[in-house]
């Protein structure tokens, strides 16, 4: 992906950052932009929202990707998997459950406002990557972006072509990106 003469790379693993790097390093091809990628990061998704920031300021990238969802009382918290799992390995589905309901099987879950107010002020991009498809959820986002813009660049990622022109036709000052779903093809 190119974005402002800056390649964006997602970094998934430490070795695809390790050769990023490397790639990078002594070439003249533009500086790539490394985004820390939330789930992939670690051996296992982490639940907590706060350690990709965490594993993104350590690995000095200029960006951070999470996934959103919003629940049934109107929260966005950021999780990497639709669901949760409880104690007794069942699934609870993030979107048919209450954030309070959620905070009971995970303590660690974080909602949209408490990551980007932890991000605060530090001049990176974040990348929100909807994965709930909704007006109503897109509204909130929005919101959310406005409320904790700073320097920081806000980029909305969906599969949703539809809410995505929305956002544009909207928000012009906010980036979109598609993802496209290979098993449509």
């Amino acid at each position: 992906i190119e974005v402002a003469n800056t390649d964006i790379i997602d970094i998934g693993t430490p070795e695809r950052l390790f050769l990023a790097r490397r790639l990078y390093k002594d070439s003249q091809i533009r500086k790539p932009l490394i985004i820390a990628h939330g789930s992939t990061v670690y051996k296992s998704p982490p639940t907590s929202a706060t350690k990709p920031l965490r594993k993104s300021d350590r690995l000095k990238s200029g960006g951070v990707e999470m996934d959103v969802h919003l629940t049934k009382d109107s929260i966005l918290v950021v999780n990497h998997h639709s669901y949760l799992i409880t104690k007794s390995n069942k699934e609870v589905l993030i979107e048919a459950s209450n954030f309070s309901k959620l905070k009971v099987i995970d303590k660690k879950l974080a909602s949209l406002e408490e990551v980007l107010r932890a991000l605060g002020n530090k001049n990176i991009k974040i990348i929100i990557d909807v994965k709930t498809i909704s007006y109503r959820c897109m509204k909130k986002i929005i919101q959310q972006i406005k409320k904790y813009q700073t320097n920081n660049i806000f980029e909305i990622t969906a599969k949703e072509p539809l809410l995505l022109r929305w956002v544009k036709d909207n928000f012009p000052n906010v980036q979109v990106g598609l993802i496209i779903d290979e098993s449509r093809f």
